[in-house]
């Protein structure tokens, strides 16, 4: 027997306690309050706090990134200069 698993969109229109993460994934998805207001019929002023998280949620991912690039850089750095000091 075969099991057949809800699709993203019937997941959005079903009130469970699965949705929130559908939403939040729709969110990042690039879906627009309007989009999921028709959709799922959440108060637009809910669904704007969600993408609010969303937002930033992906500015601290990019921040992050960011970070680990210039430790990644700085650790690099170092060992250059740890490897002239042995011509010097």
């Amino acid at each position: 027997m075969l099991c057949s698993f809800p699709s993203p969109l019937q997941e959005l229109q079903t009130p469970t306690d699965k949705r929130i993460f559908v939403l939040a994934a729709a969110l990042r998805a690039g879906y627009t309050v309007d989009q999921l207001y028709e959709l799922t019929k959440i108060d637009r002023w809910f669904l704007h706090k969600m993408k609010n998280i969303a937002d930033h949620e992906r500015l601290l991912e990019t921040y992050s990134q960011v970070r680990l690039i210039k430790k990644q850089e700085k650790w690099e750095n170092k060992q250059h200069s740890s490897s002239l000091d042995v011509f010097l």
